[in-house]
């Protein structure tokens, strides 16, 4: 049994506990094929399939609400993507064109590219809106490194399950930007002088909801040692 499909199970048996009827899913389906990409070698077809997994525990977490089982599922799916895109990054050639992944509530987008490449033009993920988010890395981000891999996912909604945060709610699709080293290693960010500047998707119709309601448009992160999310940069 693998960390997804114990977190599943713990949230499904709380909310049969408290009398609400148990998601239309098959976790042990989901489980078998995430465990049988990883088992690997990684390749996009299998990757595909992990990824439309990966959605319906997604689709599965959007109805839920933090007090059942919300965050331990939250992280173990969180965990998940990133054995899926470390796993995938590892079969990938430099400066060849990003493999995607697309499904209904998640999008998976990675890469490797050699400096200058990863310098000159963003990297991009497809929203699950039909939109696009992207990350511009500068100069001062790589260091050292000549190449370096990326891996950006969204997802369609809350898959941290932090504890509410009064009168805030999602507006776009949440966003994951990861970079690597060339030994697929979590390239550190920390101090830089210049920014990785992330450009998030809105939809028009949270934009015009702002306006009319005089609410506040705020870009937070989640951060993983608090639980929490957070407006300080990180």
């Amino acid at each position: 049994m693998t960390p997804l499909l114990a977190a599943v199970f713990a949230s499904v048996a709380l909310q049969s506990y408290r009398g609400v009827p148990e998601p239309p899913v098959n976790v042990l389906v989901v489980d078998n094929i995430l465990a049988e990409f990883l088992a690997g070698p990684a390749n996009p077809f299998t990757a595909a399939a992990a990824t439309e997994a990966l959605s319906i525990i997604v689709g599965l977490l959007d109805t839920s609400s933090p007090d059942n089982g919300h965050k331990e599922v939250g992280a173990a799916v969180r965990a998940a993507i990133k054995s899926l895109g470390e796993a995938l990054l590892e079969t990938q050639v430099e400066n060849a064109p990003p493999v995607q992944l697309v499904s209904q509530n998640l999008n998976i987008s990675l890469e490797r590219r050699d400096v200058g490449a990863a310098t000159a033009s963003p990297f991009a993920c497809p929203t699950v809106n039909g939109q696009e988010t992207l990350a511009r890395v500068p100069r001062a981000v790589i260091g050292s490194e000549g190449e370096i891999g990326a891996v950006m996912w969204t997802s369609a909604g809350d898959v941290h399950g932090a504890d509410a945060v009064v009168n805030m709610s999602l507006v776009g699709p949440a966003t994951s930007f990861t970079l690597y080293t060339a030994q697929t290693e979590e390239l550190e960010v920390k101090d830089s002088p210049e920014p990785v500047m992330l450009s998030l998707s809105l939809s028009p119709e949270s934009k015009k909801h702002a306006v009319r309601d005089a609410e506040t448009l705020e870009c937070r992160y989640f951060e993983e040692e608090l639980g929490e999310w957070s407006t300080e940069g990180p």
